[in-house]
């Protein structure tokens, strides 16, 4: 199982907006989905809606609590751990949104209206950080194997 806080009701502050998104502002539903999973406050969470490479950021984010994710696509069926699922909005269906799940079913939307989704297309799971599932040594951001890279630097310190 993975370490989770108790499961905290985080309301997202930052609402879907076509004007807003065409400048770079998005929602920050996945902020609030991921710190209400890990029983966080708002603040205590990265808006990765602002980087570019969102899902890199969050893996990073989450190493540095010990913590990774992995998508289990809906075909699998819902984890019944802590995870944070997406899928159509509700509100607007070409939109996606984040909810967290528990249990093998919705436990909180951030969302004000709290309508969850009009269609799961998965789910994000958290794990432990580091384990055995992990990526071969893989960079998560660049794909890079790290253990290549040390060689590298190895041979270039040597002369």
């Amino acid at each position: 199982m993975t370490p989770c806080g108790p499961l905290r009701e985080v309301t997202q502050t930052i609402l879907y907006d076509p004007d807003l998104n065409a400048r770079g502002v998005y929602g920050n539903c996945v902020q609030a989905a991921m710190a209400s999973a890990l029983g966080l406050d708002l603040d205590a969470v990265p808006h990765f809606g602002a980087f570019a490479w969102w899902d890199a950021a969050i893996r990073l984010w989450l190493r540095g609590r010990c913590l990774d994710w992995c998508w289990v696509p809906i075909g699998r069926g819902l984890p019944d751990g802590r995870c944070v699922i997406i899928g159509a909005s509700p509100r607007r269906a070409t939109e996606r949104h984040a909810v967290v799940g528990d249990g093998g079913r919705i436990a909180w939307d951030p969302h004000p209206s709290r309508d969850g989704l009009a269609e799961i297309q998965g789910a994000y799971v958290f794990r432990s950080w580091p384990d055995d599932s992990d990526s071969g040594g893989r960079c998560i951001c660049c794909g890079d194997q790290l253990a290549r890279l040390e060689e590298i630097a190895a041979r270039e310190k040597a002369g």
